[in-house]
């Protein structure tokens, strides 16, 4: 699989570090994996970013249209009640990042939430068995997610 590096130096006047790029980047290709470091220039941080990717197919649309990149949902084949889980990890992973500032791909990828809402490991060592979840992200988010897979169903966990 292809990867590329992303530097995203923090932006000070917004108090955030900057995703149009990424954002764009997403529209056309499927990110699987997302690896990060951070490190500090000239006094400010930089988030420096190693996204393992595949394009996404083209559609029937035509190839200059911006739209031609066809996005799979990850949510397709999730019966309801994973489905409501994925869901409320996804609101728990948007709360996170827009508190911590940051892209919310970087703490799950869609690809990963769909693997815990239907797999729903209930140990740290069974996340960390899930592709691209990690040590790193297991020690700073496990617990938080561990705690929406044990949510009673019928609750949103949040």
């Amino acid at each position: 699989m292809p990867i590329r590096l992303f530097t995203i130096p923090f932006c000070p006047r917004t108090w955030k570090f900057p995703d149009e790029d990424l954002e764009a980047f997403q529209r056309s290709h499927e990110i699987l994996e997302v690896s990060d470091h951070w490190f500090t220039h000239e006094g400010l941080p930089v988030l420096a970013l190693l996204v393992r990717y595949r394009e996404r197919e083209a559609s029937s649309r035509g190839a200059g249209d911006p739209r031609a990149a066809v996005r799979t949902d990850p949510r397709a084949d999730l019966n309801p009640e994973e489905r409501r889980l994925y869901d409320a990890i996804r609101r728990w992973r948007s709360r996170r990042a827009r508190r911590d500032g940051i892209p919310p791909f970087l703490l799950l990828t869609n690809a990963q939430v769909a693997a815990i809402a239907r797999t729903r490991p209930a140990t740290k060592e069974a996340l960390r068995d899930l592709p691209g979840v990690g040590e790193s992200r297991v020690e700073r988010f496990g617990e938080e997610i561990l705690a929406l897979v044990r949510v009673p169903e019928g609750s949103d966990g949040g």
